[in-house]
C-alpha cells in the first residue's frame, strides 16, 4: 500500500467487486491462469457468501445447519456441480416421495402427484382445469423454445413479447382461475415477483437459459430442486476464499469507480487495471462512473428489479409429514374465500438433513409479509402448515427466516428481474464498459439466477480479464458468447413496428360504410316505392324523427 495525502491507496491488477460465489470464482479462475497477476476482493458486507447464507439452528439431535439463501441444484447445472466436486463438497437429494398439496383456484386444499397431471388428478380436478393447464403449458414451452438467450429479440415476436407481462399472457391463453394461480405460483417461486411485474420476453429468457420450464420447476434429475448441498451453500464461498485471505476487504463498499485513459481505474481507494463488479444489478446503480455508463446499462441498473422471497426454516423432532404419505411440499396462493384475507406460505419442501435432523423450507407471498416483525410471521406460519399438514407443524423446535429486501448491498431474492418493456437493456448486461467487466448469476448464459448461473457467469468474466493479460492461456470456447467471441454479433435491436397500411387506411372501411349504407336504402326504397330524393332523404328522416322524439315514424 502507499499512503498519499492521508488516504491508503492499494494498486493491484484486477479488483473485483463482490465476494459471493461469483466473485470468487472469478478470482479463483484468474489466479489458475495468470498466477502473477495482483487480485483483490472487495465486500460491502462482513461477510462472504453473497446471497447464500447458513444458519445453525436447534435440530431433534442438537443443532444443525440449514441455508437462508440459495440451496439447491440440479444435474443440468453442469458449472456448480463441476465446482463443487472440486471444492470436495457433497450434495444429498430432496425429499420427493409421497403426496405434494395445491391450493390453487379455490380454497380447498388438492393432492398432486407430478407436475403434468395424472390418471389420478382426475377425480381431483375438472376436465376443463387439466385441459387448461395441459394447453398453456405446452404453448409456453413452445415460446421458450423459440427463445434465443443470446440474442432475445431475433424472434419476430420477441418485442411484442417484451411489452406483455407474465400476467397479460396468462389470462390471455387460460381460461380457469386454477391454472392462473397455478402461473401465478410459478412466477412468485422461480423470481419472487408477480407475474404483472415480469415481462413475458424476460419469463421466456429465464426458462430457456436453464432448459426448460419443467427444469425449473422439477425437484427430481434435471431439475434445478433436485439436489441441496450438504452443510449448506456458505461453504462453497467460503471454500473459494481460501487462498484469498489475505486479498479481502470486507465491510469496504466502492462507490465510484474513476477510468483514467485506458489503462487505469481507480475503484474508491483501489488503483487497477482491470475490475469486475459480481453483485445485483439493483446495486451498480449505487456506483458512480466516471466517464458515465451507457444509456443501455444505465437504465438496465435502474429498472432491475431485485426478487422479493422470503425463506423461512422450521426444525422439528420428526418428520410427521413423512409418516402420512406426504413429501413435504405444498404450493399455495394464499387466498381464501374470506374477503381481504391471505395467508403466507407460498411453497414448502423437505428440509430434512443428512444428520436425521428433521425441517421445512417454506417461502412466504413478499406482500405485506416483509413487512411484519420475525415474531408475527413466526405464528402465522406455524398457523399456516398446520392448515397443510396438521397441529403437528405446531410443535416445532426452532425457527428462523430471512427478508432478504432487508439485506444490506442486496435489496432480495432470489434474483434481478425486468420488467415489461426492459429487454433491450438487459441484453447488454454481458458486455463491458472500457475497463469493467460484469459477472453475478444475471449475467449468465445458462441458469442465471442460480448458483450454476453465478459460476459460469464469473469464469466468462476471468477469461475475459484472462485475455487482456495473457491472451494466450484463454481457449476459444471460455470466450464463447462473450463480446470477445470472435464470432460475436451486437444484440439485435428490437425496431418499431411498421405503420400497416391495410390496417391504417381509412378507405377500405368507409367504402364498406358507404356500400351497406346504399344497398340498405336501395332496398327500403324498392320496398316502398319512392322517388329517387325520397329513397335516399326518407330513411335517414325516419331515423332522425325517431331519435329525437322517442316515437315511431307514423308514416308506413
Amino acid at each position: 500500500m502507499d499512503f498519499d495525502s492521508g488516504t491508503y491507496v492499494v494498486h493491484c491488477d484486477v479488483v473485483i467487486i463482490g465476494a459471493g460465489i461469483s466473485g470468487l470464482t472469478t478470482a479463483r479462475e484468474i489466479r489458475k491462469k495468470c498466477p502473477q497477476l495482483n487480485v483483490k476482493i472487495v465486500e460491502a458486507k462482513d461477510r462472504v457468501g453473497g446471497r447464500t447464507l447458513t444458519t445453525t439452528m436447534k435440530a431433534a439431535n442438537g443443532n444443525d445447519r440449514w441455508d437462508l439463501g440459495g440451496q439447491w441444484v440440479g444435474l443440468s447445472q453442469t458449472h456448480i456441480i463441476e465446482l463443487l466436486n472440486e471444492l470436495g463438497i457433497e450434495t444429498c437429494q430432496q425429499y420427493d416421495e409421497g403426496t405434494k398439496l395445491i391450493q390453487a383456484g379455490c380454497p380447498e386444499i388438492r393432492p398432486y402427484s407430478t407436475l403434468y397431471p395424472s390418471v389420478r388428478d382426475f377425480k381431483r380436478y375438472s376436465i376443463w382445469e387439466i385441459l387448461d393447464f395441459l394447453m398453456s403449458y405446452t404453448k409456453i414451452e413452445r415460446l421458450v423454445k423459440q427463445t434465443n438467450v443470446i440474442d432475445p429479440f431475433l424472434h419476430p415476436a420477441a418485442n411484442s413479447w417484451d411489452r406483455t407481462t407474465l400476467d397479460e399472457w396468462v389470462r390471455q391463453n387460460c381460461s380457469t382461475r386454477a391454472t392462473v394461480d397455478a402461473y401465478e405460483i410459478c412466477s412468485r417461486v422461480t423470481c419472487g415477483v408477480e407475474s404483472k411485474r415480469l415481462s413475458l420476453l424476460y419469463f421466456l429468457y429465464f426458462a430457456k437459459a436453464a432448459g426448460n420450464l419443467s427444469d425449473v420447476l422439477d425437484t427430481t434429475g434435471n431439475g434445478a430442486q433436485a439436489f441441496r448441498i450438504t452443510g449448506g451453500a456458505q461453504q462453497v464461498s467460503e471454500k473459494l476464499l481460501a487462498n484469498f485471505r489475505d486479498d479481502i476487504y470486507l465491510e469496504t463498499a466502492v462507490t465510484s469507480i474513476e477510468m483514467i485513459g485506458t489503462e487505469r481505474a481507480i475503484i474508491t481507494t483501489f488503483v487497477s487495471g482491470r475490475v469486475v463488479i459480481a453483485i445485483p444489478p439493483n446495486q451498480c446503480a449505487h456506483i458512480r462512473f466516471s466517464p458515465p455508463l451507457p444509456y443501455a446499462k444505465r437504465q438496465l441498473f435502474d429498472c432491475a428489479a431485485q426478487g422479493n422471497l422470503l425463506k423461512c426454516i422450521v426444525t422439528y423432532k420428526e418428520a410427521f409429514w413423512r409418516k402420512k404419505g406426504m413429501a413435504g411440499q405444498v404450493l399455495s396462493t394464499g387466498i381464501t374465500d374470506t374477503a381481504m384475507e391471505a395467508h403466507p406460505v407460498l411453497c414448502t419442501f423437505d428440509a430434512s438433513t443428512t444428520g436425521g435432523n428433521p425441517a421445512l423450507v417454506v417461502f412466504l407471498h413478499n406482500g405485506h409479509w416483509t413487512d411484519a416483525s420475525q415474531d408475527e410471521r413466526k405464528d402465522l406460519v406455524v398457523k399456516d402448515l398446520c392448515r397443510f399438514f396438521g397441529n403437528e407443524a405446531a410443535d416445532y423446535l426452532d425457527y428462523a427466516d430471512k427478508n432478504w429486501c432487508d439485506e444490506p448491498y442486496n435489496g432480495g431474492c432470489p434474483t434481478a428481474v425486468v420488467p415489461a418493456g426492459n429487454m433491450e437493456a438487459f441484453t447488454h448486461i454481458r458486455e463491458p464498459f472500457k475497463l469493467v467487466h460484469f459477472a453475478g448469476t444475471e449475467a449468465a448464459t445458462l441458469w442465471p439466477g442460480y448458483m450454476s448461473g453465478a459460476v459460469q457467469s464469473g469464469l466468462r468474466a476471468a477469461n475475459e480479464i484472462v485475455w487482456h493479460f495473457q491472451p494466450e492461456a484463454v481457449d476459444e470456447e471460455a470466450l464463447k458468447d462473450s463480446v470477445y467471441d470472435k464470432d460475436f454479433d451486437p444484440p439485435t435491436v428490437p425496431q418499431p413496428e411498421a405503420y400497416d397500411d391495410g390496417r391504417q387506411n381509412p378507405w377500405p372501411r368507409r367504402i364498406a360504410f358507404a356500400t351497406v349504407l346504399v344497398l340498405g336504402i336501395l332496398a327500403y326504397s324498392k320496398k316502398y316505392k319512392l322517388s329517387h330524393t325520397a329513397r335516399f332523404f326518407r330513411p335517414l328522416e325516419k331515423a332522425y324523427y325517431e331519435w329525437r322524439t322517442g316515437q315511431k315514424w307514423p308514416f308506413w
